[in-house]
């Protein structure tokens, strides 16, 4: 009932709470709130008082409950309870005149008046239903609809009422104005809500009181207020009490299980529409050709940019004649990208590109001793190509992780085609991070001489990665996903790891129609 008003006072607001289920961030007005509900009076014993009545519409198409129905002779008549003092507030007699509504219908009975009592006074407004307000509670009611029936979410009303909103650090009013006018902004949060990581070895999550716990044997690491997440992220051999995991699927707090590696492993969660609604905005999107088109360029162009800028940080330092074709050939791809009008030609121009970029990389290997003479998959017929195999599987499963933790369907994806088992979304995403991140530890691998030759074995024509040299492997990725770059969207410094996280939770916004467009990460 009262997302009628919420939407009466900020359409954007409602959208976040019934289109997409998402939960009010604690902050010291809703903080206020719960104190003063706690300070109500005590309840009456009296039979003509019903605390919590369930009221409900089908014409409307609203459902909610009463704080307390009251009977006065032969009447019904509601009361609402609010926080602060006695006020004349158009948008508290909206909502009560909507429960009143309901109740008519569920009961039957007409209902002319009801209460507004106002906790911190202690003291009630007597509210006359009339037809005007009546009317207007129809009116928000069929907008309301109207909302939650349209693709794109209101527009941020970015002035008075956004200071001190819990929806803030999601809705960035100031960072979209910003945007539309060209100018600089920076991003209040990374993960657009409030994500709790647990990745120390050991740690221990309970709940005590109202406050979250993190331990290690007998040391507190960490004590957050209780409803401050949308997400919890355990890392690893990181546990939580039954009591915490309760907890969170009571007030729809994702729990989410990854490996020490990174890897997805699964999530604990109660019901809740907000996976379902961008799940659905998903399947809307991949079947969206102009909104399909537009991802896979962005994909394509962050892969492009990345690559030229690996390998002019090179030829920056070589000067070698094979880096500079593949420079031009990278630029020239740039250009055409943004034009191509189908995946196919957008396709020839990666082909065309990425074989250029490979051309390079394979001299930058030779010089080391390595022969890279084409980028070969299944099965990869050097070292070089079971490298680069193994580091794309790595990064594979850990940007698959991130679009899990975001709500999205890795497999699922614009530019690569759905297959059996193939996780085409993690795939799409994961293009602009393979020079930054894959190439790159490949490289370093081989110029420091981490790995040698003797660290690859051949059966059958066909190169693999010797066990014992495969943790030189995961080590260095390790260190490359745990080193720190500035997101050039967000604004500020994080571990390349977090920046994948932040890269699929942008994608969920822009696919919720929450942003204006996808950005890929590029680097400088």
């Amino acid at each position: 009932m009262t997302a009628v008003a919420e939407l009466e006072y900020c359409p954007r607001s409602f959208w976040y709470q019934i289109a997409f289920g998402r939960r009010k961030l604690s902050n010291e007005h809703i903080e206020e709130g719960l104190e003063q509900d706690e300070a109500r009076l005590e309840r009456s014993d009296s039979p003509d008082v019903i605390y919590g009545a369930r009221a409900f519409s089908e014409a409307l198409g609203l459902q909610g409950y009463a704080d307390a129905v009251m009977r006065e002779g032969d009447e019904l008549v509601p009361v609402d309870y609010k926080k602060g003092k006695k006020k004349e507030s158009e948008t508290d007699r909206l909502i009560l005149c909507a429960i009143a509504m309901c109740l008519e219908e569920s009961s039957g009975q007409t209902i002319n008046r009801g209460y507004l009592y106002y906790t911190a006074s202690r003291s009630r407004v007597e509210v006359e239903f009339t037809q005007e307000l009546r009317a207007r509670v129809k009116e928000a009611a069929a907008l309301a609809w109207r909302v939650l029936e349209s693709d794109q979410p209101p527009p941020p009303a970015n002035d008075r009422r956004c200071h001190g909103c819990s929806f803030e650090p999601y809705c960035v009013p100031d960072y979209l104005e910003a945007m539309k006018e060209g100018r600089p902004g920076v991003l209040p949060d990374l993960a657009f809500g409030r994500v709790l990581y647990v990745d120390e070895p050991g740690a221990y999550v309970r709940k005590k009181g109202q406050e979250i716990l993190i331990t290690l044997n007998d040391e507190t690491l960490g004590r957050f207020p209780a409803d401050s997440f949308e997400q919890v992220i355990l890392v690893g051999n990181v546990n939580a009490s039954s009591s915490a995991m309760r907890f969170f699927m009571r007030e729809g707090i994702d729990l989410v299980f990854l490996s020490a590696h990174g890897r997805f492993q699964g999530r604990l969660q109660a019901q809740s529409p907000r996976n379902t609604m961008l799940r659905i905005a998903q399947f809307k999107r991949w079947e969206d050709d102009a909104f399909a088109a537009e991802m896979c360029r962005a994909f394509v162009l962050g892969k492009l940019r990345n690559m030229r800028t690996l390998l002019q940080r090179q030829f920056r330092k070589l000067g070698l004649a094979v880096l500079k074709e593949a420079d031009d050939a990278l630029g020239f791809a740039i250009k055409l990208a943004p034009r191509a009008e189908s995946k196919s030609l957008l396709l020839g121009i990666e082909g065309t590109a990425t074989a250029a970029y490979f051309k390079g990389l394979a001299e930058l290997f030779s010089l080391e001793g390595f022969e890279f003479p084409s980028r070969t998959r299944r099965p990869p017929l050097d070292p070089v190509n079971a490298l680069l195999s193994f580091l794309y599987y790595l990064l594979a499963k850990d940007v698959e992780s991130a679009l899990a933790a975001a709500g999205l369907d890795p497999f699922l994806g614009f530019y690569h085609s759905p297959k059996y088992g193939r996780p085409a979304l993690a795939l799409d995403l994961m293009e602009e991070f393979r020079p930054v991140i894959a190439d790159s530890v490949a490289l370093t691998l081989i110029r420091k001489k981490i790995l040698t030759q003797d660290d690859f074995k051949c059966s059958l024509g066909i190169w693999e990665i010797k066990d014992a040299a495969r943790k030189k492997v995961y080590r260095a990725y390790e260190e490359r996903l745990n080193s720190v770059a500035e997101h050039p969207v967000l604004g500020r410094k994080y571990s390349a790891r977090r920046i994948i996280e932040a890269q699929a939770r942008l994608m969920a916004k822009v696919i919720e129609g929450d942003w204006p467009r996808y950005e890929p990460y590029t680097i400088r």
